[in-house]
């Protein structure tokens, strides 16, 4: 009852993945730190698979990357609750 609203908020319920998810069905999100010469960066990336299956590419505000850069992905999270601010915002209405 979780894994279908996942996939349409990132906006990638769509065709073949348009369906029920099967029994045991799972989402993983894989966080990654960038390195830069030895120097940790400061910026995160992320991976989204879907039974097994790296749909990042398939994320629009991650435009074809993968892994993504974080803010892209959470610029899809945000655009799920706006005309709000926040998510606190959102869930005081």
């Amino acid at each position: 009852t979780v894994i279908a609203p996942v996939l349409a908020g990132l906006g990638v319920y769509t065709g073949g993945l348009c369906a029920w998810p099967p029994y045991a069905s799972r989402i993983v999100f894989e966080l990654f730190a960038a390195v830069n010469g030895g120097e940790k960066d400061e910026r995160g990336f992320v991976r989204v698979i879907y039974n097994g299956e790296d749909l990042t590419k398939r994320i629009k505000t991650c435009e074809g990357e993968a892994p993504c850069p974080l803010e892209a992905l959470e610029s899809a999270v945000a655009s799920l609750y706006s005309p709000h601010n926040s998510l606190k915002e959102a869930c005081q209405e």
